[in-house]
C-alpha cells in the first residue's frame, strides 16, 4: 500500500513539470511576451523540486508513521 501511495503522490506533485501534458500546454499556451525558455526552465525545476518533496512526505508518512 505504501508503494502505491507513494507512485500517486509522486504522480501528482511533477503534474506541472514542462515534460508532461500539463506544463507542455502551459509553454504552448504563453503569451507572446513571455520567454518561453524561461517557462520551461521554472517549470523543470519546480518539477524537480517536488519530486524532492514528495519523497520526504511519502517517507515520513510511510516511513516513520
Amino acid at each position: 500500500m505504501a508503494i502505491a501511495s507513494s507512485v500517486n503522490v509522486g504522480a501528482h506533485l511533477v503534474d506541472v513539470s514542462p515534460l508532461s501534458t500539463l506544463g507542455a500546454l502551459c509553454i504552448a499556451n504563453a503569451a507572446v511576451s513571455e520567454d518561453r525558455k524561461a517557462l520551461f526552465n521554472k517549470l523543470m525545476i519546480w518539477g524537480l523540486s517536488m519530486s524532492v518533496v514528495g519523497a520526504l512526505v511519502c517517507w515520513v508518512f510511510f516511513g516513520l508513521l
